[in-house]
């Protein structure tokens, strides 16, 4: 138990590092943008404007996807469970059966 808990964690990290990702790109274009004394200072402002406003919408679908992710997992379970639920209740009637039966005999 305690395994597979420590593989799930290990999974999450991995799943959060790859999303994470894009912005440390987009975080490294902003940096050169800012850096590029060649080009026209109006211009690079726009790219630094452009990529933070990238950057800040990476961040707001990262976050969306992780609500979106735990409210799948929290769907997975109720139906599980729902599941589970309706099979003991079955297997319930069944016992109540099989016994009825056994008594009448």
């Amino acid at each position: 138990m305690k395994r597979r808990k420590q593989e799930d964690k290990v999974k999450r990290v991995q799943q959060q590092e790859e999303c994470f990702k894009h912005v440390k790109v987009a975080n490294l274009l902003v940096l050169a943008a800012t850096k590029t004394e060649a080009c026209d200072p109006i211009a690079s402002t726009g790219a630094v404007l452009f990529l933070a406003d990238m950057i800040d919408r990476l961040d707001h679908y990262m976050i969306e996807l992780q609500i979106r992710r735990k409210n799948v997992v929290a769907m997975k379970k109720l139906e599980a469970t729902k599941a589970l639920e309706e099979e003991r209740e079955k297997l319930k009637v069944e016992l109540i059966q099989l016994e009825f039966d056994l008594k009448s005999k």
